[in-house]
Order: structure tokens, then C-alpha cells, then sequence
């Protein structure tokens, strides 16, 4: 074993001890919500349900609730949940190189990336990424999810370069920096000896040892990958120079059968929340459990209530004499006693209308915990309370809106692209090297989004009208109500190609202009 090997394994090991220290938090968790997705339960994948001790399914739909509330807020499908602009950076930029003025700059740039965004979403609509997502996100809910981004590759006949993969959080490990940052994400998988000619193209197969009898020609694989932030710059086959920040490496029997170096790391890694000194996230889920816990044990003495007021347990007169220890009270039981003309009902004791209100209470709690705010089928309801309901969604979770848009969005994002700029797919502007932070500004466009877009849009909107109130003529003379269009339309999310440009704007109001001196000469002749 050389020294790269051992110390990949070494840096494995301790993460995966700090992932092994909620193992049997995430099991629980995970039996609640998805029995049917049981990712700590091998025999669930065989189609069993994995569904021990639980007699409330509360957590499971509140579990859907969420997924369903977090792809419809955050990525909802078939639809432009984000548009990419050009940054300030590179729009001056470009504009001092070339000289050019920097609003036709700007114009330029804004529609090729028109183009870049139109691109991505068509690639995006043909992969399976709409087929992960609710897997992903059940894994948030969780606590931790984990979406591989990948090069489908030209084996599958796929419509997409695109292929993602969401990876159940115990089956990974995460190295962390002391500030919380993502140094190292590793992942023990068995791969059938068939399948790793097209999931590593270039995998060294001589580390491979001697098949295992009677495995025939196919059987599993067990492999170590490990992504590494290494920055190293690398000359590109044109001759340019580059920075590659990760390192990926496939390890099998202890020997480096795979390695290439990129740009991003293709392990997007989402924490709900994290604390100082640990590897794996705390869910939604995980705020709820004691709540989650108690209500089942609530529900299985009601149903053990339910059963002995449904079946009854009776008393007898027994002529020999009574053994207390053979006294068993259950349902359609009877229990022998000393004195008693004849076969009495048992009656129940306990109140299971208290009882009742108590799982009411626990199961509101962790509905309103998992933010399921299900709008009921009221008619009663007025629009009003229908829609501070759905704002009410909204608002909670613009809480994590920006954690959400740099550690998911943008990652998928970058990720995306980096693979379709190589694949051809997507062919970047000659003035535009790369698409990153630097040059590229990503605003969201899906509900939850547009959020904060009201809110500062409901802001403008009562500044004007207390300006107004006081002298209208000041709104002319203070506010560029000329540049008022356009702000709404992109706080409201509005496709920007409707609205004119710099140059189309003068030309109507030239037009304008025109028409109404003109009209002006007509009604003085």
C-alpha cells in the first residue's frame, strides 16, 4: 500500500467513524418516514418494507408533504426555476477591453446567456435528475443529502449528457474543514465487474485479483471512491492553463485503479443544518423525534384499548382454588374469581378521549414541524387564508433560501454546465472562459425566490406612494422611474426577452414624442 493509498484510507476511516455516531439516530428516522425507502434496512431494497415498531404513518405523509413542498418551492419541474446573468465583473471587463459602451455590452452578454440558461434546462428536462430529486430530498428531511453529478457517458442511449444519482447519506463520509467546509467526500460501493468499463472509463483492471470461484464471468467489486480538494493548475490540451481543485480517485485491493482531476466536486453535499465538529447534518426530522416517538407508543395503547373495549375481557366464578400469577387481562379473555354469580364484562378502564387529544396534539406538532401546511379542502375558506397559508410556506423556508442557492442550486448548476460545455452540448461565447461566481450571476426564479423578490418589490411600491402623498412631482424628480420596468420584471421573475432594449426603448420614445407634437400642431391649426 503506497502512502497516497493509506492516507485516503486513514482520512475514510475517522470521517466514517463520525458518520457511524448517528447510525442509529438516522435508522430510526428513516423507519418513521420512509419505511418503504429504508436506506439503514438491507432488506428493504429486496422489497420488504422495513417497518418495525411503527403504528403511526403521521411522519411518512409529513415526510411527502415535505418533499413535495421542497421540489415545488425550490426546483419546481418543467419549469425555469433559475436564469443565469452576467456579473458586474465581467460586463466592465469586457466593456475596458474592448471599448465597446457597457449597456450594448451588457445586452451582448444578457443574451447569451439567455441561450447558456435555455440550454441547461433542455439538458436538465431529458435526464433523470425530475426522478432523484424526491430521494434527495427525503434525505434532507433527514438531515444530509447527497446528489452525484455525473457524464451519462455514450453507453446508454440517452437524450442528456446529464445523469445524477442521489446517494442515501450513510452510505457516504464527509471530511470537513475546522470552518465547516467540504475538504474530502468519500464512498465504499460493490460494483458488478461489468458495469465499471462505463462508470470509470480508463479503470486499470490489472489491480483486479483473482475472480472468486464460481462467480462466473460477472461478480461485485468492492471499490473506495474519494474526491480530495487538491488545487493543482493543469495545461488543457489548447495549450491554456487551469485550476483544478479535486482530485478523484478510485481505489481497489489497496491500489489506484482510477484518477482524474476537476474542476467542481461532483458530490453535491446539502446540510439542513450542521454543528461544530460533525460530519453529518440534523434534519427537520431530527428536531421532531421525540414528539415522533411518543406518538407512537400513544397509538399502540390506543390500539390495545381499542382491543380489549372492542373484544372485551370477562370474569367468571372458578371453584378451585386462585393463582394471582395465572391473571392475565386481554382482549376475549377471561379472568377467575372468587365470587360472582355469573360471566361479567370487564370494563375498560382509562379515558380515550384524553388520549385522543394528546395524538392530535403530537400529530399537529409534527406536521407543522416537517412544514407540511396542506391548504384543506375547505369551502369555507377564504382566498385571503388560502394564500397566507401558501405564504406562510414560503416564508419559512426563505430561512434557508441562501444556503439552498449556493451549497444545491449553484453546485448542481456548475456542475452541470462544466459537463455540458465538454460534452459540446452548450458552446460558450468567445468573450467568456468559464461560467462561475465571477462571471455569473444565478437568480432564482421559483417560488422560493420570489419571496424576497415581493417583499423588496411591496418595500418600493409603499416608498413611492408615501413620496407621492407628500408632492408627486418629487418622484420625477428623485426616482429613475425610467428603469421602474425593468426591476419589476425581474423581482417578479417576468422573461426578460419581452422587455425592450436600451435602444428600442428611445426609438418608441422618439416615436412618442413625435406622435404627440404632432398632435399638438393639429390642434393649434
Amino acid at each position: 500500500m503506497n502512502e497516497t493509498v493509506k492516507n485516503i484510507r486513514d482520512r475514510y476511516n475517522k470521517a466514517k467513524t463520525g458518520t457511524e455516531n448517528f447510525f442509529s439516530m438516522y435508522k430510526r428516522a428513516y423507519e418513521l418516514c420512509a419505511p418503504n425507502y429504508n436506506n439503514t434496512q438491507p432488506g428493504a431494497f429486496n422489497g420488504q418494507t422495513g417497518q418495525p415498531q411503527v403504528y403511526d404513518s403521521t411522519v411518512s405523509r409529513a415526510a411527502d408533504s415535505f418533499v413535495n413542498t421542497f421540489v415545488t418551492t425550490i426546483c419546481p419541474p418543467q419549469t425555469r426555476w433559475m436564469e443565469l446573468t452576467p456579473s458586474d465583473e465581467l460586463i466592465d471587463s469586457i466593456a475596458a477591453i474592448t471599448g465597446k459602451d457597457r449597456q450594448d455590452v451588457q445586452e451582448n452578454l444578457t443574451e447569451e446567456y439567455q441561450k447558456i440558461t435555455d440550454a441547461f434546462f433542455s439538458a436538465l428536462n431529458q435526464s433523470n435528475f425530475y426522478s432523484v430529486i424526491d430521494q434527495f430530498s427525503h434525505d434532507v428531511f433527514v438531515g444530509t443529502g447527497c446528489l452525484l453529478v455525473q457524464n451519462s457517458g455514450d453507453y446508454f442511449d440517452s437524450a442528456s449528457p446529464l445523469d445524477f444519482t442521489a446517494i442515501p447519506p450513510l452510505d457516504i463520509a464527509v471530511e470537513l474543514s475546522p470552518g465547516q467546509k467540504i475538504t474530502a467526500v468519500f464512498r465504499k460501493q460493490c460494483i458488478r465487474y461489468s458495469q465499471i468499463s462505463y462508470v470509470f472509463p480508463g479503470f486499470d483492471f490489472s489491480v483486479l485479483s483473482d475472480k472468486p470461484s464460481g462467480s462466473g464471468n460477472d461478480y461485485n467489486v468492492e471499490l473506495l471512491e474519494a474526491c480530495l480538494l487538491d488545487p493543482e493548475f493543469v495545461r488543457l490540451p489548447n495549450g491554456e492553463t487551469t485550476l483544478l481543485r479535486w482530485r478523484y480517485i478510485v481505489i481497489c485491493n489497496d491500489k489506484i485503479a482510477f484518477e482524474t482531476r476537476m474542476a467542481n466536486n461532483p458530490f453535491v453535499v446539502f446540510f439542513w443544518s450542521l454543528r461544530q465538529g460533525e460530519n453529518v447534518g440534523r434534519g427537520l426530522l431530527t428536531k421532531l423525534l421525540p414528539d415522533a416517538e411518543e406518538l407512537q407508543m400513544m397509538v399502540r395503547l390506543k390500539q390495545k384499548w381499542l382491543q380489549m373495549y372492542g373484544l372485551g375481557s370477562y370474569t367468571a366464578v372458578a371453584s378451585q382454588l386462585l393463582n394471582p400469577a395465572m391473571t392475565k387481562i386481554r382482549p376475549n379473555g377471561v379472568i377467575m374469581v372468587k365470587d360472582q354469580g355469573a360471566i361479567q364484562p370487564l370494563q375498560p378502564s382509562g379515558n380515550p378521549q384524553i388520549q385522543q387529544l394528546q395524538i392530535q396534539e403530537l400529530q399537529q406538532a409534527i406536521k407543522e414541524t416537517a412544514l407540511d401546511f396542506t391548504i384543506p379542502n375547505d369551502p369555507r375558506m377564504t382566498a385571503t387564508q388560502v394564500q397566507y397559508i401558501a405564504q406562510r410556506q414560503l416564508q419559512i423556508f426563505a430561512g434557508v433560501v441562501g444556503r439552498i442557492q449556493f451549497q444545491f442550486l449553484w453546485q448542481v448548476v456548475q456542475n452541470s454546465l462544466d459537463i455540458l460545455v465538454n460534452t459540446g452540448y452548450i458552446t460558450l461565447p468567445p468573450e467568456l472562459a468559464k461560467i462561475d461566481t465571477k462571471t455569473t450571476k444565478l437568480k432564482i426564479l421559483s417560488p422560493i425566490g420570489r419571496v424576497q423578490f415581493m417583499n423588496d418589490l411591496n418595500s418600493l411600491t409603499t416608498a413611492l406612494s408615501m413620496i407621492a402623498q407628500v408632492d408627486p412631482s418629487l418622484v420625477q424628480q428623485y426616482v429613475r422611474t425610467e428603469e421602474l420596468p425593468t426591476y419589476i420584471f425581474e423581482q417578479t421573475g417576468s422573461p426578460a426577452k419581452l422587455l425592450r432594449s436600451a435602444k428600442e426603448t428611445k426609438q418608441v420614445q422618439q416615436q412618442m414624442a413625435q406622435q404627440q407634437q404632432a398632435m399638438m400642431m393639429a390642434q393649434q391649426k
